[in-house]
């Protein structure tokens, strides 16, 4: 709970089911970070230890090993709740990784191991500094200050965190990019492959512990919304980092064979990235006419009774009129009215009139047909639209299954109702959905008053029946 409480809203409403997901996964993302670190380091320092000469990739694995070490211990202080001590092993451990790795990035360039060589004393065969050597360096700098300034900046500096952030992603695609490619041209084997897949994973999985971190706030919130273009997003950004590398790798991978001529080759990809496009056009349409879906479902339904509700009634009720018209159906609309729902929240609380209205409205839905429109219209006022004939025989049965439901349930409540209904039967084939609603309500409201007349006719003659007894007994 203080994991979400923590969530900034930035971008919209917040999924926070997703966010809730992603505090998991960030725990587990930190911990695999951590275990893979201490695992590349004890096998890197054992290197340092038993081998009898040292290449530049043997120190490469061993510093990032380090440096991976340190940043799953910063990680682990950076996802937790902070406080004031925390705040302070943030910033150690922050400037622990940013000296080392600007030291470590500056022995490389000068092709120097001044540390390594004063405590192994064993010789280095040193390589040309390669561009995947100086992207891990850059990471683990980049992250230091980020995670160091994620402390101190406050929401006017949030578009430099954004911004660094950016360019730290722009580094990890070009270390990945650049992995799979190398492991599709074979131009890694061996030991130094075994390396560069550990410290890719590791960078990773660091990066990742770092975004989920950064899409509390900022424009990278959007990704954790509850919108359509949350949702979309989602989908997307999957399918367009891996699209340009399947792109590129099938590319090597043909070249490699020497099979097929270059037009053979560019026909190929145009195809596999067109159906890929297409594809994924088709996902997007298929998830925003679902999310379209669910939003007018919303927008039509009844909270507390699951039923529609006053839009969904007319939307509907109008559709059904026309389709009425046009086939030569005749079309029916049902208007009730619960009796007695105030004195039941007078009597027994709001709670149970909310009970009485969703067992009437259960009633109604199981009475009538799923191709019926069943809605709640006002506060104790429902309404029904149907084609049926023999609404008279639904009624019957409706009143059937309320007496048996009043005889045999013990709630605080009787279930008692009046009804109306207009029907489109000899009528102008221009009537209007509204009138055949009013006309139904003004007979609900002339039955309801009715009903009210003969319970007083009934209390008085009851009365009076009472007063002559009296006077009998009397004389």
């Amino acid at each position: 709970m203080n994991t979400i409480n923590q969530w900034v809203n930035g971008s919209g409403q917040p999924d926070f089911a997703l966010i809730d997901r992603l505090a998991r996964w960030q725990s587990k993302t930190w911990t695999f970070a951590t275990l893979l670190g201490v695992l590349l380091l004890a096998i890197t320092s054992l290197s340092l230890i038993f081998k009898q000469a040292l290449s530049s990739s043997d120190l490469f694995a061993f510093n990032s090993a380090f440096l991976t070490l340190v940043g799953g211990v910063l990680a682990y202080f950076v996802h937790k709740p902070q406080s004031f001590k925390r705040l302070w092993l943030i910033r150690l451990s922050s400037v622990i990784m940013l000296i080392a790795a600007s030291y470590f990035l500056l022995e490389a360039w000068l092709e120097k191991q001044w540390i390594a060589q004063s405590i192994v004393r064993t010789p280095v065969a040193f390589e040309p500094l390669t561009e995947f050597s100086i992207q891990t360096y850059l990471f683990f700098i980049l992250y230091s200050v980020i995670s160091c300034l994620e402390v101190h900046l406050k929401k006017p500096w949030w578009r430099i965190l954004d911004g660094l952030t950016l360019i730290l992603a722009f580094n990890v695609l070009l270390m990945f990019f650049g992995f799979c490619l190398q492991c599709i041209s074979a131009s890694q084997t061996g030991v130094q492959a075994f390396y560069s897949l550990c410290i890719t994973l590791c960078i990773f999985a660091m990066f990742m512990v770092l975004v989920i971190k950064r899409v509390q706030t900022g424009i990278f919130s959007v990704f954790v919304g509850v919108g359509i273009g949350s949702e979309v997003s989602r989908i997307i950004a999957p399918v367009l980092v891996v699209l340009p590398l399947l792109i590129v790798g099938l590319c090597l991978f043909i070249d490699n064979f020497a099979v097929f001529s270059l037009i053979q080759v560019a026909t190929m990809i145009a195809a596999v990235t067109a159906c890929g496009l297409i594809g994924l056009s088709m996902r997007l349409a298929n998830h925003v006419n679902g999310l379209e879906k669910q939003l007018m479902d919303m927008s039509l339904t009844d909270d507390l009774t699951n039923i529609y509700n006053r839009r969904g009634f007319y939307l509907l009720g109008e559709h059904m009129l026309r389709e009425g018209k046009r086939s030569g159906e005749p079309v029916m609309v049902l208007f009730f009215d619960l009796d007695g729902l105030k004195a039941v929240n007078d009597s027994s609380g709001h709670d149970v009139g909310s009970t009485l209205l969703v067992d009437f409205a259960e009633l109604l839905r199981s009475n009538f047909r799923s191709s019926d429109v069943v809605a709640r219209v006002g506060g104790d006022e429902f309404a029904v639209v149907t084609q049926q004939d023999a609404y008279k025989v639904v009624l019957n049965r409706l009143k059937n299954t309320v007496e048996s439901a009043n005889r045999n349930h013990t709630k605080a409540y009787t279930l008692n109702y009046s009804v109306g209904v207009a029907s489109t039967v000899h009528r102008r084939r221009n009537e209007r959905f509204d009138d055949l609603v009013k006309e139904a309500d003004a007979r609900m409201y002339a039955r309801k008053k009715a009903k009210r007349s003969q319970a007083v006719m009934s209390q008085t003659h009851s009365a009076d029946c009472a007063y002559l007894s009296e006077e009998t007994i009397r004389i």
